[in-house]
């Protein structure tokens, strides 16, 4: 997906952008009950690499 973003000329994110800045936070929340995850919750992370 990532590599597909580049071929547009688009500028994602790195590997471990994705990694610290989205999986990290979910798996916070499952593994410690921190929170629920809600689409709005995700939405908000992926927003925040954008």
């Amino acid at each position: 997906m990532l590599d597909r973003a580049r071929e547009r000329g688009e500028h994602p994110p790195d590997t471990f952008g994705v990694l610290d800045h989205i999986l990290a936070p979910m798996y916070i929340r499952v593994l410690f009950g921190a929170g629920p995850l809600t689409p709005d919750y995700v939405d908000g992370l992926v927003a925040r690499l954008l």
